[in-house]
């Protein structure tokens, strides 16, 4: 009864969660790989792929589109017809010296790093331009004239305005005379700050290597709004870490009059440093539902006046851990600021939660507020604040309340792709009548998302235009990445340029010709940059903005019972496909990737079972057994005695060696011992086989009757203290005269007739603890002449 119950639950708490989780839309229009062949392309300065190149950002400055990559900062003039490759008007040059590339190898970087990555370039509004680059892991900054790019000025350090590794993100803005920039300032990106240098003012940074301040935070951007500077970034929340390391969306801000704290309190650091959550997340509305998040923050909009609101628009994706997924959430700048006037939390305890501080204990003026304004106008300037304010402002730059996207689920989710969506541009002035709003995406593979905003009361969300894949591979090259670096949008001039490592794309923003005759696929396209005006399908130029006759159905896309056309057909949910292309590029459709996965599976189980079964039980190679000696067979009645076992061959050998001495032929024994022992101690020669084979002399059998006498050996040293004589041990048995004695063994010759010499030579001799004479062997000890010499008593007499 449980189990049923229990599978009822979960199908109800998935069927809802797929309800709540925004479904993936099809593409309306899209736009194969071989349309993008005949786009123009800059590949810096030559007309081949060039890896050099290395796009690390793109900056547009009135008709000037400015390149900064690896060494060099290039300008388009964006006037100029553009058809094939786009060449460069002017450029500066600014490589990383000889000292400082040989020192950068020396701290064990590759010789690819230890370039002049240009990172920051932002226009400083006297006809400046500041420009900061890597410079070989040790970053500095220039001033360029903005109008020939010539050098002017000194070079000055650029640490805290620009990382150190190429691969370090960073931001930076001029707000008047002052830059505000956000970076690493140590090679390793261990310490993270925000910065504010330059113009009047002593230099402002955030707290060094505070987890409350800032943790590991990767910076997106740097806004100028209004009377403050907003930097967005990701960061570990300090607030979960006992959940692990977890991923936030942050934004912080910072007064552009602030001028630090007191001499008490935060000397040279910001007075009005705050931050918050970005709260951007799909489900929640329902009570003790819980929301999926999308954490990490990936790129963010200029703050954009859409609907009547002051917006900013962010792209955000799920962690690299968790399953594929983008969202793209707006946020509205009066609730960021209504977020800082709120109430901030605090942690109660080394380990405890992180809770809201009551308003009573709140200070006045709040954190975050600038000086001479507000709550804070009785204090002209910020060093005059006082010191209760700035003690909690240090302690307390968090915000309890997250700032919460414009509308309960984000405008657009993408959730089916293995590919994550990573910058974002705008365009506010799109349509008839120039109040619509069109999103570009792009995303880590090279794929380019097109989106039409849906504002209420119309309806609400987005609609998914145009997916293109415009990478050049015979253009940008074969092996090079495929990731976006930058994203741009030009609508004077109704381009995109698409910025890659090794080459920059410009892409049309509509394919109005694509559906020139045809009227039914013109208006199910809903992009507002075309219309049916003339029988034609056109593009909307500022010049026919409010025209009555162009016609469009951007809400709905209805066409009515128009006709099909020839080169395009229309489908039931509104998508337009041509008859040669049927779905989006590198695409399969869903039923036939099901049975392929189906036969795959089938197919692969089968063969698993069958590779098992032949692997372990008929496949698998035996050991050889080893061939078994045959038992020695019995000898025949009457027969002599056959050869000696394994264990009294090296026994053999010895008695036959002395016996061959005592006959007078040790010269002989001893040459052929020499030979043949190495080969006997290796299991290659068999004493006994030689022995019946007559490589040896044969021993002549001794008379029965009588047996040579037996020996005692002398007793080892002990280490025991010796019994005095005449004493037994309690409950030993009498001992029993003969019991326990060796067979007698023939008499052996003195140690000096041995056919390997005498045993002195062999080396010092050494005197056992207890034993007279030198160590010998049982069978030189039993020989009476060693016994003479060396046995002084301690030797017993022959057994009679």
């Amino acid at each position: 009864m449980a189990a049923p119950s229990l599978c009822l639950l979960l199908l109800l708490a998935f069927s809802r969660a797929l309800h709540a989780f925004p479904a993936d839309v099809d593409p309306i229009t899209i736009t194969v790989g071989r349309d993008s062949e005949s786009l123009p392309v800059f590949l810096g300065e030559d007309d081949s792929s060039n890896s050099s190149l290395n796009v690390q950002l793109l900056l547009q400055i009135g008709a000037r589109l400015l390149i900064a990559g690896r060494d060099r900062v290039f300008t388009v003039d964006l006037s100029r017809p553009m058809h094939g490759a786009i060449t460069h008007s002017t450029k500066l040059t600014w490589m990383a010296e000889r000292q400082e590339v040989d020192r950068c190898l020396m701290k064990g970087k590759t010789e690819e790093e230890c370039h002049n990555f240009i990172k920051v370039v932002a226009p400083r509004g006297d006809g400046l331009l500041f420009v900061c680059g890597t410079n070989a892991y040790s970053p500095m900054c220039r001033n360029y004239q903005l109008a020939d790019l010539s050098f002017t000025g000194e070079q000055t350090s650029g640490i805290a305005k620009c990382p150190f590794d190429p691969r370090q993100g960073g931001a930076a803005t001029f707000a008047g005379e002052r830059l505000y920039s956000a970076t690493a300032v140590d090679p390793l990106g261990v310490d993270a700050v925000v910065y504010g240098s330059l113009g009047p003012g002593p230099p402002l940074r955030s707290l060094k290597l505070d987890s409350k301040w800032l943790k590991e935070p990767v910076f997106v951007r740097v806004l100028e709004h209004g009377q403050h500077v907003y930097f967005f970034f990701t960061e570990i929340a300090v607030e979960l870490s006992s959940m692990g390391k977890v991923l936030f969306s942050r934004v912080a801000r910072v007064c552009k009059s602030d001028a630090g704290g007191s001499q008490r309190v935060l000397d040279g650091h910001w007075s009005s440093f705050v931050k918050a959550r970005l709260n951007c997340s799909v489900g929640g509305e329902a009570p003790g539902d819980a929301p999926f998040y999308f954490n990490e923050l990936q790129g963010v909009s200029e703050v954009l006046r859409i609907g009547g609101r002051e917006l900013v628009l962010g792209v955000f994706t799920t962690p690299l851990n968790s399953i594929h997924g983008s969202a793209v959430c707006a946020f509205d700048m009066e609730d960021v600021a209504s977020a800082f006037q709120g109430r901030y939390s605090e942690q109660r305890g080394p380990d405890g939660p992180w809770l809201a501080v009551p308003e009573a204990r709140t200070p006045t003026p709040r954190p975050g507020a600038c000086a001479g304004e507000g709550e804070a106008a009785a204090f002209p300037r910020s060093p005059l604040l006082p010191d209760e304010a700035l003690s909690f402002a240090k302690t307390h730059p968090l915000a309890h309340r997250a700032v919460a996207a414009v509308s309960p689920q984000p405008w657009f989710v993408r959730s089916g792709t293995r590919y994550r969506l990573t910058h974002i541009a705008v365009d506010v002035t799109a349509g008839r009548h120039g109040n619509e709003t069109v999103v570009l995406l792009a995303a880590q593979s090279g794929v380019l998302l097109k989106l039409l905003l849906l504002l209420p009361p119309g309806g609400g969300g987005a609609v998914l235009l145009e997916e293109a894949e415009p990478y050049s591979a015979r253009d940008c090259g074969e092996r090079s990445p495929r990731a976006v670096r930058a994203l741009l949008v030009d609508t004077e001039r109704h381009a995109v340029f698409l910025a890659f490592s090794s080459c920059v794309l410009r892409l049309p923003l509509s394919h109005c010709a694509r559906h020139a005759d045809c009227k039914k696929a013109c208006l199910a396209s809903r992009d507002p940059y075309c219309a049916w005006s003339g029988g034609t399908c056109s593009r909307v130029t500022p010049s026919s903005h409010g025209s009555p006759m162009a016609e469009q159905a951007l809400a709905t896309g209805s066409v009515g019972n128009l006709p099909d056309c020839a080169d395009s057909v229309v489908t039931s949910s509104g998508a337009i496909r041509e008859p040669r292309v049927s779905s989006s590029p590198g695409r399969v459709p869903a039923g036939i990737v099901w049975l392929c996965l189906l036969g795959a599976f089938t197919l692969g189980a089968a063969l698993s079972c069958v590779a098992t079964v032949c692997l372990f039980r008929r496949c698998r190679p035996r050991r050889p057994e080893r061939p078994r000696k045959p038992p020695p067979a019995a000898p025949a009645p009457g027969a002599g005695p056959g050869p000696p076992g394994p264990y009294a061959r090296s026994r053999l050998l010895e008695e036959l060696l002395l016996e061959g001495a005592a006959r007078g032929k040790v010269d002989a024994v001893a040459r052929s011992a020499a030979l043949l022992v190495p080969l006997m101690a290796v299991g290659k020669v068999d004493v006994t086989a030689l022995e019946w084979a007559g490589g040896f002399p044969r021993r002549s059998p001794a008379p029965a009757a009588a047996p040579s006498p037996s020996w005692r050996r002398c007793p080892p040293p002990s280490r025991r203290r010796p019994r005095r004589a005449g004493r037994r041990e309690a409950g030993a048995a009498p001992r029993t005269p003969g019991r326990g004695r060796r067979p007698p063994r023939p008499p052996r010759p003195p140690p000096s007739l041995s056919p390997f010499g005498p045993r002195r030579a062999l080396g010092p001799t050494r005197r056992p603890r207890g034993t007279p004479g030198s160590r010998a062997t049982p069978s030189e000890r039993a020989h009476p002449a060693w016994r003479s010499r060396n046995c002084s008593g301690s030797c017993r007499r022959p057994v009679k």
